[in-house]
């Protein structure tokens, strides 16, 4: 069950500004999405930063206090990931299909409450967007 990082989403209440703030202002190349939102993803070393409109995360708390990152893991093969993190005592929801965004995820939180989400490509139903 190899996890590995595929990026840093940060949660955002105010999209266009912090696209401004990475894409222009330090100058991070955009790979996917645009700057219309509500999902973009910028080059950051071997990882990738992505930018997402709060209200559209599923999962997400809202509020000045709710979460404001989320750590993605790809988890591929997504069951047997999950499997084998229930076995080992971790709480983790079940497993959604995102056709939309081309992914099928699940979510968890450790222990100081930080969202994590773990996810698997699958074929997407029309355009993909995160």
């Amino acid at each position: 069950m190899p996890l590995t990082l595929d990026n840093v989403r940060l949660l955002t209440d105010d999209f266009a500004a912090a696209f401004r703030f990475y894409a222009e202002g330090l100058g991070l190349e955009v790979l996917f999405g645009t700057a219309a939102g509500p999902y973009v993803e910028l080059a950051a070393g071997t990882a990738s930063i992505g930018l997402f409109a709060r209200e559209r995360m599923p999962g997400a708390e809202a509020g000045p206090v709710g979460d404001r990152a989320v750590v993605v893991l790809n988890a591929e093969p997504l069951g047997a990931t999950l499997a084998e993190l229930r076995e080992r005592g971790v709480e983790v929801g079940e497993a959604e299909d995102r056709r939309d965004w081309g992914i099928r995820t699940a979510h968890l939180r450790d222990p100081d409450g930080h969202l994590l989400e773990l996810f698997e490509p699958i074929q997407p139903s029309g355009p993909q967007q995160h």
